[in-house]
C-alpha cells in the first residue's frame, strides 16, 4: 500500500505522505490538497552537563538539611520541642535551603554558559565546576561547623551578632581557641570533605563534561537558575516564616544560616529582647528612682512619658559667671 501510495502520479516529493501511507492520505492528495509532515515539538530539556548543577545542588541541600536535623535533635534534647511543629520545620527548611543553594549555583550556571561545547572545553568545564566544587564544599562545611558553635551559644541562626564577630575578629577568634579544641574541629573539617569530594567527583566530572548543547538551550537554562535565588525571598521571608510566627525557636531551627547572615548584614538590626536581659518597664523605672534616691540626688521626678523626667533644684547659693 505505501509504495502505490508513493507511485501514485498525484502525489508529488513535496506532498509527503509516507510512514505508512494510508488511504486517507492518498485520496487527500488526489482531491488537491497539499500534504505536509512536520516534525513534533519537544519539550525543552537543559543540555546534559547541567546535571552538574544538579548533583552539586543535592549535596548542598542534603548538608543543610543534616544540620538542621541535628539542630533539632539537640535542641527537642536540652529545651524541648513541640513535636507538631517539626512537619512545618523541616519543610520551610527545604524552602531556605533551595534558596541559599540557588545562590551557591549561580556560578555554575555561568560556567555552563560560557564554556563552548567542543572536546577540549568540556575538560575545561568539568575541571573549573570541580574546583570551584571543592572550594564551595570546604567553605559550606565551616560554616555548618560554625552554626552549631553559635547555636550552642545563642539558639539561634547567623544573626547580626554574627555579624559583628567580624568587625571584632581578633577577639572572635580568641574566643573560639580558649572554648574549643580547634585542632580535631579542623582535622574533621578536612577527612568530611575529602570524603564527600572523593565520593561525588567521578559523577560531578562525568555530568560536567557531558554534551553542552546549542548556545540557546543553555542561556534559557542559565537564565531560569539565575531568576530562581531572586524570586525565593519573596515566598519565603514573609509567607513562609509566618507558619511559624507563634515560636522564635521554630523559626530559627526552619531558616538557613548563610542566608539568615546576608539578610543580617543588609538589615542591620536585632532583637534587643531577645538576645538582652531585660526587665518589666515597671520595676526597671522602681530600680532607677532607687538608684537616685541612693545618690541623694536633690529632684522629683514629674511623673512623665519618661521614667527619668525629674526638676532638679540647687540645695545652696547660685554661683553666676564671673
Amino acid at each position: 500500500q505505501a509504495e502505490d501510495g508513493i507511485r501514485d502520479k498525484l502525489v508529488t516529493g513535496v506532498q509527503t505522505c509516507a510512514l505508512p501511507i494510508s488511504n486517507l492520505c492518498i485520496a487527500l492528495a488526489r482531491q488537491g490538497h497539499s500534504l505536509e509532515i512536520r516534525p513534533l515539538r519537544r519539550r525543552f530539556s537543559p543540555p546534559a552537563r547541567y546535571r552538574t548543577l544538579a548533583w552539586i545542588g543535592a549535596t548542598f541541600i542534603a548538608i543543610g538539611g543534616f544540620l538542621r536535623i541535628g539542630l533539632l535533635g539537640f535542641e527537642c534534647a536540652t529545651n524541648g520541642c513541640a513535636a507538631g511543629s517539626i512537619p512545618a520545620i523541616l519543610s520551610i527548611g527545604l524552602l531556605y535551603d533551595m534558596a541559599a543553594t540557588g545562590f551557591a549555583l549561580m556560578p555554575f550556571a555561568v560556567f555552563a554558559l560560557w564554556v563552548p561545547n567542543g572536546p577540549r572545553s568540556r575538560a575545561v568545564h568539568g575541571g573549573l565546576a570541580l574546583s570551584f566544587f571543592l572550594l564551595l564544599l570546604l567553605g559550606t562545611l565551616f560554616v555548618a561547623i560554625a552554626e552549631v558553635l553559635f547555636w550552642n551559644e545563642f539558639a539561634s541562626r547567623f544573626n547580626f551578632i554574627a555579624v559583628d564577630y567580624l568587625v571584632y575578629t581578633r577577639e572572635t577568634v580568641g574566643n573560639i581557641r580558649e572554648s574549643y579544641a580547634v585542632g580535631p574541629l579542623v582535622a574533621g573539617l578536612i577527612a568530611a570533605t575529602a570524603g564527600l569530594f572523593f565520593a561525588l567527583r567521578r559523577p560531578i566530572w562525568n555530568a560536567a563534561t557531558a554534551d553542552g548543547g546549542r548556545w540557546r538551550q543553555r542561556f534559557s537554562a542559565t537564565s531560569a537558575i539565575l531568576i530562581f535565588p531572586v524570586a525565593m525571598p519573596f515566598v519565603i521571608d514573609t509567607p513562609a516564616r509566618s507558619l511559624l510566627a507563634s515560636s522564635s525557636t521554630a523559626r530559627e531551627l526552619a531558616s538557613n544560616g548563610p542566608y539568615e547572615f546576608v539578610r543580617a548584614l543588609f538589615s542591620n538590626d536585632l532583637d534587643f529582647h531577645t538576645f538582652y536581659a531585660t526587665l518589666p518597664p515597671a520595676e526597671a523605672k522602681r530600680e532607677l528612682r532607687r538608684e537616685f534616691e541612693k545618690a541623694h540626688s536633690v529632684s522629683a521626678f514629674t511623673g512623665g512619658d519618661h521614667p527619668l523626667e525629674r526638676v532638679v533644684t540647687r540645695s545652696g547659693p547660685q554661683i553666676g559667671r564671673a
